[in-house]
C-alpha cells in the first residue's frame, strides 16, 4: 500500500452512524444533517410484512436521494440475552451461524428489492459479533465479510479510531455517542485528527428516544464538521470504506 491520504488532503475522516432506522432518523435527523451539508449512514431493520416494509422503504427513499447511506442492520435485530434476561430464539446465545446468516440475507433481499443493487455496509445489532455459547460459539464476521463492503462494531478502548492502512473493514470500531456533550464529541474528532484516522460515531436517539444525545450537543458537532470541511472529511461509511479499499489495491 502506498502512503495513505484522505481524498482531498483532509486530516481525518468522520462518519455519522444512526442505528435502528427510526422514524426520528428519517423525519428529523436526515433533514438536519442535510441542512448542514453533511451526509450520514442510517442502519435499517426491514422488519414486518412485505407490504409494511414497502411502505416504509418508500419513505426512506427520500433519505437515500438526499445523499445519505442506508445500510443493513439485520432483519430481526438479535440481541444479547442479558438485555432481556431470557434465552429466546432471537438472542445471540441461542442462534446458530446458519440462522444468523438467514436473518441477514432476508434483510439484504428486502433492502435490494427496495433500493436496488449497490455496495452495502452492515452494522452488528447491539455490537454483537458472535453466536452460540462456549465451545459452540462462532464469529459471524467471516460471513459478513463475504457479503458487505464494510461493517461496524462498537469499542471499549479509549481511542476507538480506525487506522486506515490496517483496520479490519468488517470490524470497524465506533464511538458510543450517547449522553456525550458537544465538546466531548468534538474532542473525539480532534484526537482522531492528530493521527489522521477515521472516527465513526454511533448515535441512537437525538434529543430523546433510546440512549440519546441532546440535540443542541449534536448540533454543536454538526457545526464543527460543517465549518472544517477542508480538514475534516465527513462522509458515509460506504464512501470512506471504498476510499480505503482503493488505496489498498
Amino acid at each position: 500500500m502506498t502512503e495513505f491520504t484522505w481524498p482531498h488532503g483532509e486530516e481525518v475522516a468522520v462518519s455519522l452512524r444512526f442505528d435502528d432506522g427510526t422514524e426520528q432518523h428519517r423525519t428529523i435527523v436526515a433533514p438536519l444533517l442535510s441542512s448542514y451539508g453533511l451526509n450520514g449512514t442510517f442502519y435499517v431493520t426491514p422488519q414486518g410484512s412485505e407490504e409494511a416494509w414497502r411502505q416504509r422503504a418508500h419513505q426512506w427513499q427520500a433519505v437515500l436521494d438526499a445523499g445519505h447511506e442506508i445500510g443493513n442492520h439485520s432483519f430481526s435485530h438479535p440481541a444479547p440475552a442479558a438485555l432481556s434476561g431470557e434465552l429466546d430464539s432471537n438472542t445471540y446465545e441461542s442462534m446458530t451461524l446458519e440462522q444468523y446468516a438467514a436473518d441477514i440475507l432476508e434483510a439484504h433481499r428486502r433492502l435490494e428489492l427496495a433500493f436496488g443493487s449497490r455496495s452495502w455496509t452492515y452494522c452488528y445489532p447491539c455490537y454483537g459479533t458472535d453466536v452460540g455459547i462456549g465451545a459452540e460459539r462462532q464469529s459471524v464476521i467471516p460471513f459478513i465479510s463475504r457479503h458487505f463492503s464494510a461493517a461496524c462494531i462498537g469499542s471499549e478502548v479509549t481511542r476507538p479510531y480506525n487506522v486506515p492502512g490496517i483496520c479490519d473493514l468488517h470490524a470497524l470500531m465506533s464511538i458510543h455517542a450517547e449522553f456525550l456533550s458537544g465538546a466531548e464529541l468534538i474532542g473525539h474528532v480532534e484526537r482522531a485528527r492528530q493521527s489522521r484516522r477515521w472516527a465513526i460515531f454511533t448515535f441512537h436517539g437525538i434529543g430523546d428516544g433510546h440512549i440519546p444525545v441532546a440535540r443542541d450537543e449534536f448540533e454543536e458537532l454538526l457545526r464543527y464538521l460543517s465549518d472544517r470541511r477542508t480538514a475534516v472529511w465527513t462522509a458515509p461509511i460506504c464512501a470512506v470504506a471504498e476510499h480505503i479499499q482503493s488505496c489498498r489495491r
